[in-house]
């Protein structure tokens, strides 16, 4: 455990790859670092188009091209163009849950589940028809989404591995065995490091260029979610609701925020502070030493990493039992007051993405929706 394999030698440079282009939002929480943070795009919204696309959506969509890309539980993958129309579809072999897809140089990146025998792959579509260029197999599940750093694909395993694929062809460069099933997790990019969680109660930073072990911090339960990374911190909640603040250099503890419930959504980051959500239905906002500034209750529980656009925070929270009405909120940055709320057809597992004056949601059951500025 904890020793990284190197099968093949490619440099990786200390910025992201490829470069995120403006307007886009190509992979979870919309670049490398998963901060969650865009332009500003203010309430109210109205439903520009639907979509329903019959099949159960846990991935978050992502924006690339000029399409929303959204991935299906069923492993179909749908290009969905501004107006709302379908440009293509395409089957894979597997169940896509988690994986959210990264978009660069005309490829789509995502991770599916097959349970005959149990093991997992590493697509790469075309992004202009959904033809496969090329998948790999390993040896578990792959809920985790892929991040594109140095023309490598990262992303982790069930079978406890963190693994490098050229992006090209899909040759292994390397992997690092962790303590437990790197599920949920994604890394994120800081600096010439990856930073990924694990189900053995521990954060690793491996070195992007090589996946030898950087620094490893153990929490106190396990990581289900993905890291946050601005410049020198590092944030990430974990099971028993600790929210910590890490030294990106280090990993050394900076300071950490208790919710009663656990923590599984990827917090939003921002200068001043940071927006985290629990699955005791709260949003909350933290300044950079861990000070709440306020606190909103959503509902029963959030999962769903909360978007901030400008002066307001998006978020969702869901109801297990399906007895609640589901809505869809715009909170003050500032106060965390609601200035507007939709009603959604079914929970909202997904974070929001924002699309060149949309922002495309996809509920649960399938139903995509790109909003817009009202009037």
């Amino acid at each position: 455990m904890g020793a990284a394999i190197v099968v093949a030698a490619l440099a990786a440079p200390s910025v992201p790859w490829p470069a995120v282009v403006p307007g886009e939002w190509p992979c979870f929480q919309g670049g490398p670092a998963h901060t969650g943070v865009t332009a500003e795009f203010a309430p109210p919204l109205e439903t520009a188009w639907t979509v329903d696309l019959k099949e159960y959506v846990y991935a978050s969509p992502v924006w690339a091209g000029g399409r929303a890309y959204v991935l299906t539980e069923k492993g179909t993958v749908n290009a969905i163009l501004p107006d709302g129309r379908m440009a293509w579809k395409a089957r894979v072999d597997g169940m896509i849950y988690a994986s959210t897809p990264a978009v660069a140089d005309g490829k789509i990146y995502f991770g599916v589940v097959r349970n005959r025998p149990k093991s997992g792959a590493l697509y790469c579509l075309s992004a202009a028809d959904g033809a496969v260029r090329w998948s790999r197999s390993v040896g578990g599940h792959v809920f985790s989404s892929p991040l594109l750093v140095g023309g490598m694909v990262v992303f982790g395993s069930d079978d406890w591995n963190v693994y490098a694929f050229d992006a090209a062809d899909g040759r292994e460069l390397w992997r690092f065995r962790t303590g437990g099933e790197v599920h949920d997790n994604a890394a994120a990019l800081s600096g010439d490091n990856v930073v990924i969680g694990s189900r053995d109660r521990c954060l690793y930073a491996l070195k992007a260029a090589s996946g030898t072990l950087a620094w490893k911090f153990r929490g106190r339960k396990r990581f289900n979610t993905t890291p946050a990374v601005d410049g020198p911190e590092v944030f990430a909640g974990e099971e028993d609701g600790t929210f910590y603040a890490l030294s990106a250099s280090t990993g050394g503890t900076l300071w950490t925020w208790r919710s009663p419930e656990p923590i599984v959504a990827t917090p939003a980051v921002l200068p001043d502070r940071v927006i985290v959500a629990s699955t005791d239905g709260a949003v909350v906002s933290l300044n950079r030493r861990g000070e709440r500034q306020w606190r909103f209750l959503a509902g029963p529980h959030v999962v769903a990493p909360p978007l901030v656009a400008g002066g307001w925070v998006y978020t969702a929270a869901i109801d297990t039992l399906g007895i609640l009405d589901q809505y869809f909120y715009a909170l003050s940055l500032s106060t965390g007051e609601p200035a507007w709320k939709m009603k959604l057809a079914g929970p909202l597992f997904a974070a929001p993405a924002p699309a060149d004056g949309l922002l495309i949601i996809a509920a649960k059951k399938g139903r995509v929706y790109g909003l817009k500025r009202k009037g």
